[in-house]
């Protein structure tokens, strides 16, 4: 395993979920340009304060999250990289926490959006902004939460497949690993409904 090699597959589910992240909040601010309440001169200096503070500690805690979730799978990769002997419970566990990770990140992303949503809310009426303002607020973070959330099925799936997928099951078998969760096609309807009608 190159370095290259080696590093891309035990950071491509972090980077997935940075892009997902990102891509949401594009979309967000791609459909709200120019009519959302947010970007008022009024509040402008509040929210700023408000962001430099929020978003290092999310990072921060969502990165150690990611970090101490994925252990199994780094210790993993570490052993086959190195040519260590590996123990019976090492691949499974790292198997299992692979496939259970879109899930994880997923939900670790959208809780992030709705703290989001209650801190920037709870501040700006706690400053007496007006309630329009801070509804918005709220709902903005939600919506970007639930469109970052969809994407992030599909993203995962495809770094997942691409970057990942052959270092763990080199001769297949995903559907053998027991304790996992999987993303069905009934699943990925329903996001992609979702995602078209908070549009």
């Amino acid at each position: 395993m190159s370095k290259l090699s080696y590093f891309r597959a035990k950071n491509a589910m972090l980077i997935a979920s940075l892009i997902s992240n990102a891509i949401g909040v594009a979309v967000i601010i791609f459909i709200t340009r120019g009519i959302s309440a947010l970007s008022a001169p009024e509040i402008m200096p509040l929210a700023i304060r408000i962001t430099r503070i929020f978003v290092p500690c999310a990072f921060i805690i969502a990165s150690m999250l990611v970090l101490i979730y994925e252990r199994p799978i780094r210790h993993y990769l570490n052993q086959r990289r190195d040519n260590e002997s590996l123990s019976k419970e090492a691949p499974l566990k790292a198997r299992q926490r692979l496939l259970n990770e879109p899930f994880f990140l997923i939900g670790l992303g959208f809780s992030i959006w709705l703290a989001a949503a209650v801190i920037y809310s709870v501040v700006f009426r706690a400053h007496g902004i007006d309630r329009q303002i801070y509804q918005e607020a709220f709902f903005h973070s939600i919506f970007t939460g639930l469109i970052t959330a969809t994407i992030g099925f599909y993203v995962f799936e495809f770094v997942f497949q691409r970057r990942v997928v052959h270092y763990f099951f080199p001769d297949g078998g995903l559907s053998a690993v027991p304790g996992t969760l999987r993303i069905r096609i009934r699943t990925r309807l329903i996001a992609t409904h979702l995602f078209f009608t908070s549009l």
